[in-house]
């Protein structure tokens, strides 16, 4: 598992083309909320909520799991196969 720690409105890659970004934290609730968009289609955006150790597949092959939170940061833990880049935006941008 690979874990990657975002804050609020930070992106990270999946594959070729799919952007994960935290885009807020209920805190009354305990929810964070995610889009997951295809940067090639910017009409294909799903949101998700999730709660901590909560898990959503976002491919058929990639499964993003919430592991950790320290109030508007979240560390998410992604399994995917070898093969699929992950990487946070800054990074795949150098």
């Amino acid at each position: 598992m690979l874990v990657l720690s975002r804050k609020l409105h930070e992106i990270i890659v999946v594959g070729d083309h799919l952007l994960v970004t935290h885009m807020g934290y209920a805190p009354n609730f305990g929810l964070y909320t995610f889009s997951i968009s295809d940067e090639r289609d910017e009409r294909d955006v799903r949101v998700v909520q999730m709660r901590f150790e909560e898990s959503v597949e976002i491919t058929d092959a990639v499964a993003m799991k919430l592991i950790d939170r320290r109030g508007s940061k979240v560390s998410l833990g992604f399994t995917a196969p070898a093969d699929v880049r992950i990487d946070r935006l800054e990074v795949r941008q150098k």
